[in-house]
């Protein structure tokens, strides 16, 4: 008796682009070339673009988006919220299955981000990791973010950059209370804490196509600070525990 061979196909899973901007104007364009050209669109299947209250013309900027070969949903905030907050509005407008973001700066070659969503697992989630990297001060501010929150919450955050690749509903359990300088990496021990798959990737990080940074400066530091001690206070759950050390 003939037996047929029996084929698996593995469906991918429905994918929203969240892409936040704030005065970012002198980028759009070129982002929107890199995105043509690296294949990335074709991954996914809308892209969400949310003006974080620019003053600078990004909104008018961003309207050329109109013309890639997606559907593109823009949205503006009246006032700087933060990326924690661009990035929930993002999630909470996504019709995917999963979600993931990049920055509009190209700080992250959108070719090499197209090779690890292409390949990312469909049953984990994926953080991406920042290769080596020759910034002194960037590394110490890193460094001493990752002694903090090994030290209060028990979550190994080395070298992560923010961006995921996950399921939409898991992102909206576990989206964070903080909106501005930290809210990347409570997401991260929030997704430690709750016991989800997670795989790693380390991605190359590029200098920025525009602009300053915005997170390496006092006003953020101080604000980074004062948003991680308000995340101690109202947080409790979160906190390493004396079993959580004895393990480790």
């Amino acid at each position: 008796m003939h037996v047929s061979p029996i084929i698996t196909v593995v469906l991918r899973p429905s994918v929203t682009l969240i892409v936040p901007v704030f005065n970012e104007a002198g980028a759009v364009t070129s982002f929107s070339d890199e995105l043509l050209s690296s294949g990335l669109l074709s991954l996914v299947n809308e892209v969400v673009v949310i003006d974080d209250g620019s003053s600078d013309g990004t909104w008018e900027s961003l309207q050329a988006l109109r013309i890639l070969p997606v559907s593109i949903i823009t949205l503006q905030h009246s006032s700087n919220r933060g990326l924690g907050s661009a990035i929930r509005t993002g999630t909470f407008t996504a019709s995917s299955e999963w979600v993931t973001w990049v920055p509009v700066d190209l700080e992250i070659n959108l070719v090499d981000f197209a090779a690890v969503l292409r390949c990312a697992d469909p049953k984990e989630i994926t953080l991406l990791r920042r290769g080596s990297r020759r910034q002194i001060v960037r590394n110490l501010v890193s460094w001493i973010a990752h002694v903090a929150t090994r030290t209060v919450f028990g979550c190994d955050v080395r070298d992560q950059t923010g961006l995921f690749i996950m399921p939409r509903e898991t992102l909206l359990e576990n989206l964070p209370i903080t909106q501005r300088a930290i809210s990347n990496l409570e997401l991260i021990v929030r997704l430690m804490k709750s016991g989800v798959a997670i795989g790693h990737v380390e991605i190359p990080i590029l200098p920025r196509a525009s602009g300053a940074s915005r997170t390496f400066n006092i006003g953020s530091l101080l604000r980074s600070i004062r948003e991680f001690l308000g995340l101690v206070l109202l947080e409790p759950g979160l906190l390493r525990r004396r079993h959580e050390d004895i393990a480790s």
